[in-house]
């Protein structure tokens, strides 16, 4: 059910902008799974575990993904983190 193709995506999610391993976006990209682990730790810390691309448990929740902002990436992995995480940062700091 849920797609590995790509490495890394942002959503949006109800409390705003997210980078995350595309294998945790569910292949109609409405839902991502959500791992209890990430509600109770920093940013920092979330991002080093998101880098490693965990595979997603079966206690994990489900979120709903209001848009995917961006999506792909087959190639050097951290490569495309650093772009998605540039793009993750000006979204953050755009004042709507």
């Amino acid at each position: 059910m849920f797609n590995v193709a790509g490495l890394f995506c942002v959503v949006d999610f109800d409390e705003g902008p997210q980078i995350i391993p595309s294998n945790w976006l569910s292949s109609d990209k409405k839902t991502a799974l959500w791992p209890e682990w990430a509600n109770v730790i920093d940013q920092v810390r979330f991002d080093r575990n998101v880098k490693r691309r965990p595979d997603p448990e079966e206690e994990w929740s489900r979120e709903r993904v209001l848009r995917v902002r961006f999506h792909g990436g087959k190639e050097e992995p951290i490569w495309f983190y650093v772009i998605c995480r540039k793009y993750y940062l000006h979204l953050s700091s755009v004042v709507i």
